[in-house]
């Protein structure tokens, strides 16, 4: 396997109906494979990688016949990627009513001290 240096990575030529990211996590495994034909994720993915690059490996996932990069392959720790619900709380309107305030606080206390 040739891997590539983080830096010689270039943005992908797929159509937007044929992007995507494909992440693999084996329990076993101390790594996990991810697979992005989408240039959004491929940038996340390299200003990650960027910040630990020792840690991170990068292969090429095929070309098309014009020669153009058709996706990428990263391997990285299990620990580089989170799952986050996406989901927000919902408050009640007491509860921003008492946010706002707390805010304003804040806010009311800052300029006191930057003023006294």
């Amino acid at each position: 396997m040739n891997f590539i240096n983080l830096e010689d990575v270039k943005n992908v030529k797929v159509s937007v109906e044929e992007a995507e990211t494909v992440i693999n996590m084996s329990r076993g495994d101390a790594h996990i494979t991810i697979y992005t034909s989408d240039n959004t994720m491929l940038n996340k993915i390299i200003r990650a990688a960027n910040k630990n690059k020792t840690a991170w490996k990068c292969w090429s996932g095929g070309v098309d016949s014009d020669g153009n990069v058709t996706g990428y392959f990263f391997q990285a720790p299990k620990k580089a990627i989170t799952v986050k619900s996406g989901l927000k709380k919902s408050m009640s309107e007491e509860e921003i009513e008492a946010k706002r305030e707390r805010m304003k606080n804040v806010h009311k206390n800052r300029r006191t001290a930057q003023n006294g």
